[in-house]
């Protein structure tokens, strides 16, 4: 896996071994961000459950500030702190402005309440990509946990299985609004706007 656009494209990325972690698939990925790239210039962005970090890396690589990312599996943390460690690199090679870079480790409503905003200010974008299976179980603590943590006009993309549709939607009731939602084979992209 490799960074595939911006000041730091063709970075390779280090991958979690085991099978705690499931990459985002390269169409989705690809989908995620140009879903997000209009909105990706000077933003901070949040990768919940970051795995590799690919999602918030490719981020900054085409032009977020920021990148706080947040996961529990111990091969994760390895692999997302080398692949930092390689993007910083790069940054410095071409003498640019190194990004704000931040991890936190532990289980999500731990680490949701450690969590602030960065110097730069709350959350602009939050990519979400829990295993799939606990979707239902987490979307409520999710986006209830994001809702003091991002700027008022933020964007959530959430990725989850298709058969997670109407859970997201519920646990969106209130305090945000489903933008649009999109499939990509098994995989579903929802878009959140905070309200």
């Amino acid at each position: 896996m490799q960074i595939s656009s911006g000041w730091a494209k063709g970075a390779r990325l280090a991958t979690p071994q085991g099978d705690t972690t499931r990459p985002t698939a390269a169409k989705v990925r690809a989908a995620a961000l140009n879903i997000l790239m209009p909105l990706l210039h000077e933003a901070s962005f949040l990768d919940l459950f970051a795995g590799s970090g690919a999602m918030g890396l490719e981020a900054v690589s085409r032009g977020a500030r920021s990148a706080t990312f947040v996961d529990q599996a111990p091969g994760a943390i390895k692999a997302l702190r080398a692949n930092i460690t390689e993007v910083l690199r790069r940054a410095t090679a071409q003498n640019l402005l190194a990004p704000e870079l931040r991890v936190h480790s532990g289980p999500l409503p731990l680490a949701l309440g450690r969590l602030s905003a960065p110097s730069s200010g709350p959350f602009d974008l939050v990519f979400v990509d829990p295993p799939y299976r606990d979707v239902p179980l987490l979307a409520v603590d999710i986006l209830t946990g994001l809702v003091n943590l991002v700027a008022p006009s933020a964007t959530v993309l959430f990725e989850s299985a298709v058969d997670a549709e109407a859970a997201i939607n519920t646990a969106a009731e209130g305090a945000w609004v489903v933008v649009k939602q999109r499939a990509y084979g098994e995989t579903l992209l929802t878009m959140l706007e905070k309200t």
